[in-house]
């Protein structure tokens, strides 16, 4: 039987399902967290550091900032470009 994992932007971990925590902020965003990160708590969950990260097209850097109300459109700091991520 395998666990349900959900994945902590905070920590950057895959964590048990459970012991993740939802709610909105005041702009309706989405917040994601889990509960040994609301506890100040070190965990042994499989870390993945890359995981939800957007690198540039152009020049494969991570500095980048998506582009509101453009969603899936980003600004890369770094080469100063534009790119879609599909």
């Amino acid at each position: 039987m395998s666990i349900e994992r959900s994945w902590c932007p905070q920590c950057r971990k895959w964590v048990p399902a459970k012991l993740m925590n939802y709610d909105y902020d005041d702009d309706g965003r989405l917040l994601r967290v889990c509960t040994p990160c609301l506890e100040g708590k070190e965990t042994s969950y499989i870390e993945e550091p890359e995981h939800e990260t957007v690198r540039c097209v152009w020049c494969d850097s991570t500095n980048v900032k998506e582009l509101a109300p453009k969603w899936n459109t980003y600004w890369c700091n770094d080469c100063n470009e534009t790119f879609r991520r599909v």
